[in-house]
């Protein structure tokens, strides 16, 4: 609900109300020479992303919390300072780029002063940190353990250069090697420890690359990033023990213009890839961003095997069905008793139901909601139905998180509604 409050010292509120303090969308005017702010705010503090005028002329824009300057953001003053970078409690704080003017007592003129790097508390922090650059003396092997063996949230956080990751994303498609680069560290040393990642060097990189792929890692080292899960795939070959994995993702950045198409996946269990497949303009019609994620389906999702689709989406079953389709040539090579030789569609009833897919279609994570099955536990289809029968957990996931699954018929060479598995009395 809107208002307008008067407050004591003469500043004035418009906007949104609740419990009579200011909440949601509003502006306050402050009494001496134009101070403003306008934007978001919670429980009578601006708290969100926000324009705040100062009476001296000073503008910020950005994040607020609490009332406070806090996340990415803005400040220009007169006289030509500017800080562009991250704030924390009201203070620069973590990554950010500092101009401001000095007067040279050689040649008696105004110069500019740059500094890009880290800041604490306000200040330039000069303490010896992290220093991913690959110097000329540097060992490849030495600077790779450096790095590896380094390599957390926090490090990541305090190294990452959030405009100049959006610069290389202009031209670079791989979100590990955009990561590593906007680190200032040497992605042709390092890319293959997240390609192939092992716990040798970091007990935690696997967990790193998996994060990375599942939409985890980039919202958690800087907030201006967020991911629309859209739609996976899963094959698993009893026969050669081994498993493929495929999904496509929508990454946002605030205030940017444009959205991309992100694929993500591995290859026979243990290569492991994340690239941006697809950018759009962020003004992009419902239809043509459908027609681009069927697209980058066909493209990257090879069946025999098992697509999960997010319900937060109004799918094109039939164009759906006519691109995610098994070869011809392979179909008379299936044995449609096998689990590995089939193909099926899930599509869950929503978008937060959405994150079931993994446990119900990875064979590799193991999920305790579900009884510890999935879709590939039997190799029989047969088997499989049987097992469904005994196993309450996994019907009540089907039954309750996905609205419908659909199997492809090789005899008819058609896809049709399925109850393999559905909820079984």
């Amino acid at each position: 609900m809107k208002k307008t409050i008067n407050f004591p010292d003469e500043s004035k509120y418009v906007g949104e109300v609740k419990n009579d303090k200011p909440n949601g969308k509003g502006t306050l005017t402050y009494p001496d020479k134009g101070g403003k702010y306008d934007g978001d705010w919670k429980n009578g503090k601006y708290h969100g992303d926000g324009k705040l005028t100062y009476y001296d002329g000073g503008i910020y824009i950005g994040q607020f919390k609490n009332g406070k300057c806090d996340g990415y953001g803005d400040f220009k003053i007169r006289g030509g300072q500017k800080y562009s970078g991250n704030w924390k409690n009201g203070k620069y704080h973590g990554q950010g780029t500092l101009i401001w003017t000095n007067w040279d007592e050689t040649s008696h003129k105004i110069t500019k002063e740059k500094y890009i790097g880290e800041f604490k508390d306000g200040e330039i922090y000069t303490e010896k940190r992290l220093n991913w650059e690959l110097s000329e003396k540097d060992n490849e092997e030495d600077y790779k353990f450096k790095v590896i063996s380094e390599f957390d949230y926090e490090s990541v956080k305090s190294k990452f250069n959030f405009n100049k990751f959006l610069n290389l994303l202009k031209d670079e498609d791989d979100i590990f090697s955009l990561i590593l680069k906007s680190c200032d560290a040497d992605k042709d040393s390092l890319i293959l420890e997240f390609m192939n990642p092992n716990d040798d060097i970091n007990p935690d990189m696997n967990q790193y690359v998996d994060d990375i792929m599942y939409n985890k890692f980039l919202p958690k080292i800087n907030s201006n990033f967020s991911y629309i899960p859209a739609s996976c795939y899963y094959t698993y070959s009893d026969t050669l023990g081994e498993s493929w994995f495929s999904k496509l993702d929508i990454l946002q950045i605030k205030k940017h213009n444009k959205i991309y198409i992100v694929n993500s996946g591995w290859v026979r269990n243990n290569y492991f890839y994340s690239r941006v497949i697809k950018s759009l303009d962020i003004k992009v019609s419902k239809n043509i961003l459908m027609d681009e994620l069927i697209k980058g389906m066909k493209e990257h999702f090879f069946m025999p095997g098992v697509v999960g689709l997010s319900g937060g989406f109004k799918w094109k079953l039939n164009n759906i069905f006519k691109n995610i389709i098994p070869h011809t040539d392979s179909i008379t090579h299936f044995d449609q008793s096998r689990m590995e030789d089939n193909c099926f569609i899930f599509l869950t009833n929503n978008a937060e139901n959405y994150k079931y897919c993994r446990p119900v279609l990875d064979n590799h994570h193991y999920n305790v909601e579900s009884g510890g099955f999935d879709v590939w536990s039997e190799p029989e289809i047969s088997d499989s139905i049987e097992e469904q029968k005994v196993n309450k957990k996994f019907r009540k996931i089907i039954k309750t998180k996905f609205s419908n699954h659909f199997h492809f018929n090789c005899k008819l060479n058609k896809w049709e509604e399925s109850d393999i598995f559905s909820s079984r009395k």
